[in-house]
């Protein structure tokens, strides 16, 4: 095999090695007609799923912009109402009747995205401590590996700059957020933003209650601290609400944005900011640009997306909320420890060797799930398409929950 992936060396076993095809509805199918059960949706991406209705309206549109013999165009060289009109689109939708974001950066991927947002951070709070949480993913990129707690032990190869860059412990019940509150209001004068992920998703589905995030955001409006939230997974009704931040009193100042943006039909992403952010920056210099930003067919795709999440919203919320209960009903019948939050679900495995034994016999029942490892724990995740087939995921959610139960 030719082609490389660096995760973690060179030689590193794909997750599940499998030579995927083609897809139909909830399934993937191999290159020997073996048809999978997709619980890890193209890792994040595939909010929608392989929806045929969706993917012909893609195809449709992205003629379109063939049609008119222009696939490229410069987007620091010269201006097209695409740009504008998907960026008002995005705003829109993000802000959802409110004035929240009144600016946006196209990027290729979440985790430009990230290391966009970071630069924007750093050029405003300079030397600034910028806190992030222990166990939490920001990409693959030097400022967001910098950023991520859990990649520390992947990077001694190329060690990121973890200058001014604080992980804290997500604080889970009133001790443990007590304790960190009585820590930042202790060294609020040396710290210039706070960079959430604010649910952890490569670490395990691991998230606070509400109120902590409130109380959190309240505390950073309050000392001019910028808050900026990585939402390239949890956006796009992961939550149950388009966004996670939708769920609380105040919004980040700064949005990364990727994966459910376009359904992953093509690398694109984006990040917003604020009024606030955007005056800040007024008075900076600085540079982050490829000539890739603003590719005209990602930029469609995003646009086309969005009208299919505004046409189906109250579906798509619907759908969440009866995976989420279906997730909680049945691994509660089977009394199997979870983390869930709408369609994402994090299920502990006490021991390695257990976690990799589960995963090969849900793989040789041809069900696709993700898995994580942190330096103190591991397990499952399971994170379906909003358009998965109901039967079929309430079966294969009885089948690992039984296997998990029995094997644990």
């Amino acid at each position: 095999m030719n082609n490389l992936v660096l995760n973690g060396s060179l030689d590193a076993s794909k997750l599940h090695n499998i030579y995927i095809q083609s897809a139909d509805g909830s399934f993937l199918f191999d290159n020997n007609s073996n048809k999978f059960i997709d619980l890890n949706s193209g890792l994040w991406n595939v909010t929608i799923g392989n929806d045929k209705e969706f993917n012909n309206e893609i195809k449709k549109k992205i003629i379109e912009i063939f049609e008119n013999n222009l696939p490229y165009l410069d987007i620091s060289s010269y201006n097209n109402n695409l740009y504008d009109d998907t960026a008002e689109k995005l705003l829109h939708f993000t802000n959802n009747d409110k004035l929240i974001y009144t600016s946006m950066f196209f990027t290729n991927s979440g985790s430009e995205s990230v290391e966009l947002s970071y630069k924007l951070t750093r050029s405003i709070v300079k030397d600034k401590k910028i806190i992030t949480l222990k166990d939490s993913y920001h990409g693959t990129f030097y400022g967001g590996m910098a950023l991520s707690g859990i990649t520390k032990s992947y990077v001694e190869g190329h060690r990121p700059d973890y200058t001014n860059i604080s992980n804290w412990k997500l604080p889970i019940g009133k001790e443990e957020q007590s304790n960190f509150f009585n820590k930042l209001n202790e060294s609020k004068s040396e710290i210039g933003a706070v960079f959430l992920e604010p649910i952890i998703c490569s670490g395990g589905i691991k998230y606070s209650d509400l109120s902590f995030y409130n109380k959190l955001m309240s505390f950073c409006e309050e000392n001019n601290i910028i808050t900026i939230f990585d939402e390239v997974a949890t956006g796009f009704y992961k939550t149950g609400k388009r966004f996670f931040f939708n769920h609380l009193e105040l919004a980040p100042d700064i949005l990364c944005l990727s994966k459910g943006i376009n359904n992953g039909t093509l690398p694109s992403g984006a990040v917003l900011i604020n009024k606030k952010v955007k005056q800040k920056l007024n008075d900076t210099v600085g540079e982050h640009f490829s000539t890739q930003n603003g590719n005209l067919l990602c930029i469609k795709t995003i646009e086309t997306t969005l009208d299919y999440y505004e046409k189906h919203e109250e579906n798509i919320i619907e759908t969440v909320k009866y995976i989420e209960k279906i997730i909680n009903t049945i691994a509660g019948i089977y009394d199997v420890d979870i983390r869930n939050f709408g369609l994402m679900t994090g299920i502990p495995i006490s021991k390695k060797e257990i976690l990799y034994k589960i995963q090969e016999k849900l793989r040789a029942s041809k069900i696709l799930t993700f898995c994580y490892e942190t330096e103190e724990n591991q397990g499952l995740i399971i994170m379906p398409n909003i358009n998965i087939d109901k039967s079929i995921f309430e079966k294969s959610i009885v089948y690992i929950m039984k296997l998990v139960s029995k094997m644990e």
